[in-house]
């Protein structure tokens, strides 16, 4: 890969990342309460650890959505909004300690997701108020 086609790829790759920011992230981003960082890594180190496309940062504010959500509707839109692979919907079901196999499939993952935040806690209310 040349150097011209490798620089327009990381481009793109911070013009889609830029994309999928919340309002509530790019208004952070504004008022200097967040910032983008940029990392050169060397491969040869990561010694077969899977490179995620996305950092703890995105993870935790997806997670940080879901649970401000009361929509499982809303919550499977921002998942597929924000995840773009199964990598993805992977490492935000393990930050949540959702259990999963390599078998689920993407739909799968993408339901348990959802039913681990939205739908526990939806369920959660739902009981408390037909016990008062």
């Amino acid at each position: 890969m040349n150097k011209k086609n490798i620089i327009i790829e990381q481009y793109d790759a911070l013009s889609n990342f830029l994309q999928k920011l919340s309002k509530e992230e790019i208004a952070e981003l504004e008022n200097g309460k967040k910032e983008i960082m940029f990392e050169l890594k060397d491969k040869s180190k990561t010694s077969g650890l899977k490179i995620l496309s996305f950092d703890e940062f995105v993870i935790q504010s997806i997670i940080d959505e879901l649970n401000k959500m009361n929509s499982r509707e809303d919550g499977l839109k921002l998942i597929v909004d924000k995840c773009s692979s199964r990598l993805d919907f992977e490492a935000l079901a393990k930050k949540l300690d959702i259990p999963f196999t390599k078998k689920d499939t993407i739909e799968k993952l993408k339901d348990k997701i959802v039913e681990g935040t939205i739908g526990f806690r939806l369920r959660s209310q739902a009981i408390q108020d037909k016990q008062d």
